[in-house]
């Protein structure tokens, strides 16, 4: 786990993962310079199995998750957003999909989507089979970085993240992975809560995001683009004429099914959920 100004999340983050059906585990957060409380809360989590690492200056995401991949010792590593929640079956259903399935060498899940309140806003689904994994990757990403757990070694075989692909390095890995003969899967159901909210680098990095997003497919996918794949990158090359809060609304939108109007209004804003009769 990388984590960057994440007070707000972090703690409910952390105790998503400490409190996992599977308990053989250990948990890496790199400290990835935070200038507000984010040490202080992980160093106030009192777990034997928390590995904190601080930096000192501030390295980015990418850089961050190899520090972390250099410290790991498990034959699996589950990757997750700082402000994320993992579903607490999550490390045991993915490990033993894995001990299972040896021909995979990464699983994803679907996810559920909710706002800074913890409420679901939204869901997305991603491709499961292999096949529909790859026949995708040239036109997007198909899958969701915060679900995934890989085999540690293949990770490192491939030379980990990209430093240089800042803002989409995790669809350049699955990339690099699926050009060396690496197999994929997303379970068909929801592990993990992927949360959307102002100040998570998902909604600041967007438009970096879909730069480097077509910065991947021009490295990766040029000579594999068909004429959808083709049109669809135009497309999101208008996207970056675009203001960035209308950006960030058509992300929403047309990325998350989200259950009401009400829902997709306030999600594209990053507005509060409307309070329910009864909730706290």
């Amino acid at each position: 786990m990388a984590a960057h100004n994440a007070e707000a999340f972090i703690e409910p983050a952390l105790d998503s993962v400490l409190g996992q059906t599977m308990d053989d585990i250990e948990v890496i957060v790199v400290d990835d310079a935070s200038t507000d409380s984010t040490a202080a809360r992980i160093g106030g989590v009192v777990d034997a199995r928390i590995v904190l690492v601080s930096l000192t200056s501030n390295v980015g995401a990418a850089a961050a998750r190899n520090v972390a991949l250099d410290r790991a010792r498990g034959v699996f590593a589950a990757i997750m957003d700082a402000d994320d929640v993992s579903w607490p079956q999550r490390l045991k259903v993915q490990t033993e999909f894995l001990l299972t399935h040896p021909e995979i060498g990464l699983v994803g899940s679907q996810i559920r989507v909710i706002d800074h309140r913890g409420r679901i806003v939204g869901r997305r689904r991603y491709p499961v089979e292999h096949a529909q994994i790859v026949q995708a990757l040239p036109r997007w990403n198909p899958i969701a970085h915060s679900t995934v757990m890989i085999r540690t070694e293949s990770l490192r075989q491939a030379g980990g993240y990209d430093e240089a692909v800042r803002a989409a390095h995790d669809y350049d890995l699955w990339s690099r992975l699926a050009r060396d003969g690496a197999r994929f899967a997303n379970l068909p159901f929801a592990l993990v809560d992927y949360r959307i909210h102002t100040t998570s680098i998902k909604t600041r990095m967007l438009r970096d995001s879909i730069e480097n997003t077509l910065e991947v497919q021009s490295m990766h996918w040029s000579e594999n683009a068909r004429l959808g794949d083709r049109i669809y990158r135009y497309l999101e090359r208008i996207l970056l004429r675009l203001p960035a809060r209308a950006v960030n609304s058509l992300f929403v939108l047309t990325r998350y099914r989200l259950p009401t109007l009400g829902a997709r209004i306030r999600a594209c804003l990053c507005l509060p959920s409307k309070r329910r009769r009864g909730s706290p």
